[in-house]
Parts: C-alpha cells; sequence; structure tokens
C-alpha cells in the first residue's frame, strides 16, 4: 500500500489579504510502494484532501502533478487555488457579488407632492401636474388623450449568490421563479440584511458542471434589489372621479409576478 509523506521541500502558500481569490498553495508529497502514477496521485490527494484547510484559509484543490522519483517512488505536486467561479462553496458558505446598477423606468408626474413606491404621486392630479397631457376642447380630460410617460432614473442593486453543491440542485421550481419577485421577506445572512416582499427581482440563474471533486456544480443565482420595491407607475382613466371622470396614477405591481423563494 502506499506510503504518503507530504509537505516535503518545495511546498508553499500564498495568502491573498485583498482578494481571496489570490489564495493560492502547492503541496509537495514523496509517494512511495505505489504501482502507477495515477496510484500516486489518488494517495496524495487522500492523504492532503480535496480541500486545503490552513487556518482560515479553505482552498480547493484545482490540479495534481506526479513524477516518478526511483522505483515506485513519486513525487506528487498538488495545487491548490481559488478562482472567480468559487468553486467548493456549499449554499452556506456562498460567494456574494454586490454591484450598483440604473434602471430607466416611466414616470408621469412631475408635481412637487408626495412619493409612494419612489414615484411623484398625487391622489387627484391636476392638468399641471402632468409631464404631458393633452386636453379636449373645453380643457377636460378625456380616455381618448392619454398622458405621455418620459424616463426617470431608479438606482437599483444587483446581488449574485454563487455556491457549489454534490449534485444539481436547480429544476423546475427553481425556473418558474425567473422574472418574479419574493413575495415574503427573503434574508441574506452573510450580508446581516432582510429583504422586504416585492424587493428582490429574481432575475435567473446559471449552472455547469466540473468533472472532478466532490462539488462539481456550481450554481450562480442573480437577484435585482429595488429600495423602494419592484413597482411601476401606470396612467389610469377612472370615469368615477367627477365631475367627468380623469386620469390618475398607480404603483402598483402585478400579482402573478410575485412567488416564494
Amino acid at each position: 500500500m502506499p506510503t504518503v509523506k507530504s509537505h516535503i521541500p518545495g511546498t508553499s502558500v500564498s495568502i491573498g489579504y485583498e482578494s481571496e481569490t489570490g489564495d493560492r498553495a502547492v503541496i509537495k508529497c514523496l509517494v512511495t510502494a505505489s504501482t502507477t502514477q495515477k496510484d500516486a496521485i489518488d494517495s496524495a490527494v487522500a492523504s492532503v484532501g480535496e480541500t486545503l484547510y490552513t487556518g482560515t484559509l479553505n482552498i480547493p484543490l484545482i490540479t495534481a502533478d506526479s513524477t516518478r522519483f526511483g522505483n515506485g517512488k513519486y513525487i506528487v505536486t498538488l495545487t491548490y487555488g481559488r478562482n472567480q467561479r468559487a468553486r467548493r462553496r456549499n449554499q452556506a458558505n456562498r460567494r456574494i457579488r454586490i454591484k450598483s446598477t440604473i434602471e430607466y423606468v416611466d414616470s408621469y408626474l412631475i408635481t412637487n407632492g408626495t412619493f409612494l413606491n419612489g414615484y411623484r404621486h398625487n391622489a387627484d392630479p391636476a392638468t399641471a401636474d402632468w409631464y404631458s397631457l393633452q386636453l379636449r376642447p373645453g380643457n377636460l380630460q378625456t380616455p381618448e388623450l392619454a398622458p405621455r410617460a418620459y424616463k426617470v432614473q431608479r438606482p437599483m442593486m444587483t446581488i449574485e449568490l454563487e455556491y457549489t453543491t454534490p449534485v444539481l440542485t436547480v429544476n423546475d421550481s427553481e425556473l418558474q421563479k425567473t422574472g418574479k419577485l419574493n413575495s415574503n421577506t427573503y434574508v441574506i445572512p452573510e450580508i446581516g440584511g432582510s429583504f422586504a416582499a416585492n424587493t428582490l427581482k429574481y432575475e435567473g440563474f446559471t449552472t455547469a458542471k466540473s468533472d472532478i471533486g466532490q462539488y462539481p456544480w456550481f450554481t450562480q443565482i442573480v437577484l435585482t434589489y429595488d429600495p423602494f420595491g419592484h413597482y411601476r407607475q401606470q396612467a389610469v382613466w377612472d370615469a368615477a372621479l367627477l365631475p367627468y371622470g380623469k386620469w390618475k396614477t398607480i404603483s402598483n405591481y402585478l400579482t402573478a409576478e410575485t412567488t416564494t423563494f
């Protein structure tokens, strides 16, 4: 049975203090009583591990090389490192990326009144409160002449959650979330925050499989956070408003667009 002596001269560890993707380690092993190079590599990996634990470091194995060093003897070089795909990170140890984005959305009112769901709002807007509203003779509003919208910037935040698993975890239920909003409070413990209903939109997921390791499935989930909620302002005609009906705005989301995630 092969014998492994690990961390022989030539072993090194590097720590990327500003970015953990700079973490690297090269572990040299002397393997004796081995019949083949593959057997030597398998023995070294079994001895040192597919993940290198050194204090706070948790670095996954990325390559393994073997060099013959005599009769039944091999020098095995195990290289550990990180990359942007963050392999061997389970769902309790996810990599998270956050970046700010800008979305341009329709808005209709220019009134200096109150705001509702991040949009200018007036429950009973006058003609002067609209960005562009044509009137029929007699300065009356009409359902045939709809208000025109203008674009406003809406700051948002993209949140990327990355982790790895032993088996494929995404399925049809995950696909059904795409494009929908969270109907309940959603907690992301890694950033110490709870996100209120309607503030996160599930943009989609990416998943890919590596042929090696105990956690070969890499998954990335992308969410878009809107601090005001993913509401959209619309202009609607209300025939019940006196004297002849008039236009007003609503800021709402479609119930069909919400789901639990």
